[in-house]
Order: C-alpha cells, then sequence, then structure tokens
C-alpha cells in the first residue's frame, strides 16, 4: 500500500473508532438515565404505596415515553 493510503486508510480507521466511543459513551448515559429512572419508579411505588402512573406523574416524565417505561417495570 502507498505511503498516501495507508494515511487516509488511518485516518478513517482513527475517525471510525472516535465515533464509535462517542455513540458507546451517548448510549450509555441514556442507558444510565433509564436504568435511574426504573428505579425511582419502582422505588416511589414501594416507599409511597402508589401507582406507576402516579410516579410517573411525580416525575414530569413526558407521555410518550410512558409505555416503554411501564413495559420495563
Amino acid at each position: 500500500m502507498c505511503r498516501i493510503s495507508e494515511e487516509i486508510f488511518n485516518e478513517g480507521v482513527e475517525q471510525g473508532i472516535k465515533q464509535g466511543i462517542e455513540q458507546g459513551v451517548e448510549q450509555g448515559i441514556r442507558q444510565g438515565a433509564r436504568d435511574n429512572l426504573l428505579e425511582n419508579v419502582r422505588s416511589m411505588v414501594r416507599n409511597l404505596q402508589i401507582t406507576a402512573q402516579q410516579a410517573l406523574d411525580a416525575l414530569d416524565v413526558p407521555e410518550s415515553d410512558r409505555p416503554g417505561i411501564i413495559a420495563m417495570l
């Protein structure tokens, strides 16, 4: 492989690795936030003896997110 081709290839690999890491971090943050929300809802239901819907109301969870959250409970 000629030097220019090798440099272009290496740049592409580096860029791909960087993008992969960024996407992994973003996904990890979203996963952590979702897990935290689920734990908060479970805790409220258990300790305050309220429904999951009431907990979601108290936490101001958007209506569009609620079906998925309830399914994970």
